[in-house]
């Protein structure tokens, strides 16, 4: 986990080792695959996207709001934590979005323009009580 944070924070100078990273999406420990997907949306490559909505389809909670987040970073589109919203939108832009000229892994969590409240430095807390 500690590897993939930093691979976070080499962003896209850490290209090159996205293939194994986008492996880890697979992971039954949801924590790395968590991980994974936050790096992933750093490192700014396409080829994580489609991954990255299937990650997203079988996570629930925390995660899969995680996951939209790394989501929508990675992509600049805002769909929230809805699946099927993704997937659409990936069946008739994915074929040419790397194409695009849009800047990957510079997009906003929609969830941050919602409310800061459950942050703390930036950090998503746990809601549950």
């Amino acid at each position: 986990v500690v590897l993939l944070d930093a691979m976070a924070l080499a962003g896209k100078s850490a290209r090159l080792h996205a293939t194994p990273i986008i492996g880890l999406l697979q992971s039954a420990d949801m924590a790395v695959a968590e991980r994974a997907a936050a790096a992933l949306a750093k490192l700014a490559v396409v080829e994580a996207i489609e991954p990255l909505i299937a990650l997203l389809e079988r996570s629930d909670g925390m995660t899969r709001m995680r996951v939209a987040s790394s989501l929508e970073v990675l992509t600049t589109q805002q769909f929230g934590e809805n699946p099927a919203a993704w997937r659409a939108w990936w069946r008739s832009e994915g074929a040419t979005f790397g194409e695009s000229g849009v800047e990957l892994g510079s997009g906003v969590p929609s969830h941050r323009n919602k409310t800061n409240e459950f942050y703390y430095f930036g950090i998503p807390q746990d809601r549950s009580e």
